[in-house]
């Protein structure tokens, strides 16, 4: 038996991207448990999908193992990738808007005072231009 791990990989990327543009588009509250459905479901369909155009074609047998590991690796990516990078973007903003000299005229900025990008229209004239550690540009 062989193990297809780029393909188990590109199906489990491929539903967490199309269930999170679903998700995008449905505004509607919708349950938790029906997007890990959804997700499953998902993850058999194109499992037999894609296992049937291989050349050999897959046996059922590695059909059914591609479909659990498609869903293991899609499980795992979305808590790595949709909640996981959010989070660890949020704490390294925090950490760099905590640090001395980092604050815009209002206080802390996160990346806007660590940058200093204010926008066309911003507090210090008509270029918004602040300095690189958030303060007003001379």
């Amino acid at each position: 038996m062989r193990i297809e791990w780029m393909m188990a990989l590109a199906i489990a990327i491929g539903v967490v991207g199309l269930i999170q543009l679903i998700k995008g588009i449905v505004k509607a509250k919708v349950p938790t448990w029906f997007w890990s459905v959804v997700s499953v479901a998902s993850c058999v369909v194109f499992a037999f999908l894609i296992g049937g155009t291989e050349a050999p074609p897959i046996s059922i047998g590695e059909m059914i193992v591609l479909a659990l590991l498609a869903i293991a690796i899609s499980q795992l990516g979305y808590e790595v990738i949709v909640q996981g990078i959010p989070a660890l973007v949020q704490g390294l903003l925090n950490i760099v808007s905590g640090m001395p000299g980092i604050t815009g005229p209002q206080g802390p900025q996160g990346v806007v005072g660590a940058i200093g990008a204010q926008g066309a229209t911003g507090p210090t004239g008509p270029t918004g231009a602040q300095g690189a550690a958030g303060t007003p540009a001379p």
